[in-house]
């Protein structure tokens, strides 16, 4: 999944770059957050599996902190009114990252769930 979403990820980023449009601070911040948190992932579910730990839980734990603290951002935000842009690109970033989490979360290997494991 993640190669489907970085190759939709590039061409837009050279576009606006090289149209200068409006927003794409915002866009290549949640890009940025979305890389970083699949990255990030990769790097706990290494070491996780290196000490022979649960590698999901944290993981979903970590997803869910995200969540919340992209939920609790836009319930500050006060969406009716004139949103401020820094409210804006805080919950834009941790959406992203959540996103980036769960998509790599979604594509750690899990050998519990092997149909080959007796």
């Amino acid at each position: 999944m993640f190669p489907a979403h970085i190759t939709g990820k590039f061409p837009l980023i050279g576009d606006l770059l090289a149209r200068a449009s409006d927003g794409y601070a915002l866009k290549l911040l949640a890009s940025g957050a979305f890389v970083v948190a699949i990255a990030g992932a990769q790097v706990v579910a290494h070491r996780r599996r290196a000490r022979a730990r649960e590698v999901l839980r944290p993981l979903l734990i970590l997803e869910a902190a995200l969540i919340a603290g992209f939920a609790a951002v836009v319930w500050l935000a006060e969406p009716q009114g004139d949103v401020d842009p820094a409210w804006a690109v805080c919950a834009a970033v941790l959406g992203a990252a959540a996103m980036g989490l769960q998509s790599a979360s979604l594509n750690l290997p899990r050998p519990d769930l092997d149909p080959r494991q007796p």
